[in-house]
């Protein structure tokens, strides 16, 4: 890829140029670094090692960047503050912001907003400032999430410790309540009541009491012991009898 890529740009440089044709072109160009025998190439291959190296030189340090970044998503769901949030990012310049809006109902419309900005330098840090993306519930007043973007080839900190001393500056700035406070969950749907047929057993009360004799009836020795019938009529049976 840049092989070909410096080819490319290496033509446009050196490559055939109508301004050659021209009378100060031939006097400026063709016969001082044209004609003479050998020295246009050697001007073309040092432009072309030039471009090269540059061109390695940015990949290298574009891949240099996207690598070490840390990203810390937390969802928090915790109060907010909307007038120390205010004040919080009136100190910040807003890079992004977004607005969902949900609508369920006449009071059941809920904001979420959604906002990006770079945190401004300071030594809590340890180096450069994270950028922050924060999701705010507008209607109840809570901070729902936030995601933290951490360059780590230009910071010290961990990924806890970005997040432990991000969630101090909020609580610091009186954005969210010093004691993390749980949100309340919101009541669940009502409640639907299903009545099912109870199916009745009609019992025939007319049924003659000899169908229901055997109620009374003595048992077997089958029923009373199994054991002690299976050797009814033996000597076992004496003899466990007898015992």
């Amino acid at each position: 890829m840049i092989l070909p890529l410096s080819f490319q740009v290496l033509d446009r440089i050196t490559g055939a140029w109508s301004v050659l044709q021209t009378d100060w072109g031939v006097k400026y160009l063709k016969e001082p670094f044209v004609d003479p025998f050998g020295f246009w190439f050697l001007i073309s291959i040092g432009l072309w090692l030039v471009i090269a190296v540059s061109v390695v030189s940015l990949i290298k340090f574009i891949k240099a960047q996207s690598i070490g970044i840390i990203q810390f998503k937390s969802k928090i769901d915790e109060p907010l503050n909307m007038k120390a949030f205010e004040k919080f990012l009136s100190n910040r310049k807003l890079l992004d912001e977004d607005l969902d809006l949900y609508t369920g109902g006449q009071s059941s419309n809920e904001k979420y907003w959604k906002i990006t900005w770079v945190e401004p330098t300071a030594w809590r840090w340890l180096g450069a400032a994270p950028t922050v993306e924060m999701t705010v519930d507008k209607t109840n007043k809570y901070v729902v999430k936030y995601n933290l973007k951490y360059n780590k080839n230009h910071g010290a900190l961990s990924c806890h410790g970005l997040n432990d001393e991000y969630m101090l500056l909020l609580r610091e700035e009186g954005v969210i309540p010093m004691i993390p406070v749980p949100r309340r969950p919101r009541p669940s749907d009502q409640i639907e009541v299903k009545f099912e047929k109870t199916e009745e057993v009609e019992l025939d009360m007319d049924t003659p009491l000899k169908s229901l004799a055997f109620i009374e009836r003595e048992k077997t020795d089958e029923e009373v012991d199994p054991f002690l019938a299976s050797i009814k009529g033996t000597n076992s049976l004496d003899n466990a009898l007898n015992q």
